[in-house]
């Protein structure tokens, strides 16, 4: 917005280029008015975030899908899910759909940055800093985040039994609280691994 405008600007009537004493007025706008700043770094990010949104809502969407058919591949009787059967069930499900997202997502990624799709921004220094400790290779990056995601969700599972003092849990209920935290994981494992590599690629 500030930007056409600074471009319009004409020598004036003593002939010099006013665009300094322009672009140092529009530094003052920023610093008055800092909404403005933000809405366009915000407009900047908006391709990545929509990047990010678009391939978040497909891997769930597959990661609901595949979890289920995961457990039921497990468990063909549908019988009662006791403790020990979810912990395990929940640890191979989280690796394994982890590991295939993110070798899928970075493959996306690199092609959308290639293309110019997407570009590197730095609209993420908090994510920056941590994603940057994460491995960037795809097989790599996938069993830290699934480990990761195992050691979170296993407890918080496990809770509902001890919460509830229940000794095993229904199969259509197990699956029905995974696919409500499949699509979140699957999400999460989307923008992790997308700012992973947009913040190799700065």
């Amino acid at each position: 917005m500030h930007t056409g405008l600074a471009e319009t600007v004409k020598p004036g009537l003593d002939g010099q280029d006013n665009s300094a004493q322009f672009f140092h007025a529009e530094t003052i706008l920023h610093c008055v008015f800092p909404a403005a700043a933000l809405q366009e770094r915000l407009t900047m990010a908006q391709p990545v975030e929509h990047f990010i949104c678009k391939t978040g809502v497909v891997a769930g969407t597959c990661n609901i899908v595949l979890n289920s058919l995961f457990s039921w591949a497990g468990n063909t009787a549908m019988a009662d899910v006791p403790p020990g059967a979810l912990v395990v069930d929940t640890v191979i499900t989280c690796i394994i759909m982890s590991l295939l997202m993110t070798l899928f997502i970075s493959a996306d990624t690199r092609r959308a940055l290639k293309a110019g799709t997407i570009e590197p921004v730095g609209q993420y220094p908090l994510s920056w800093r941590l994603l940057r400790r994460l491995p960037v290779r795809p097989w790599k990056l996938g069993l830290v985040i699934g480990f990761a995601v195992a050691a979170l969700v296993t407890p918080c599972i496990l809770g509902l039994f001890f919460l509830f003092n229940m000794t095993s849990l229904a199969f259509f209920a197990f699956v029905s609280i995974k696919a409500v935290y499949s699509m979140l994981f699957g999400y999460l494992v989307a923008r992790w691994v997308i700012l992973r590599h947009l913040a190799a690629a700065v």
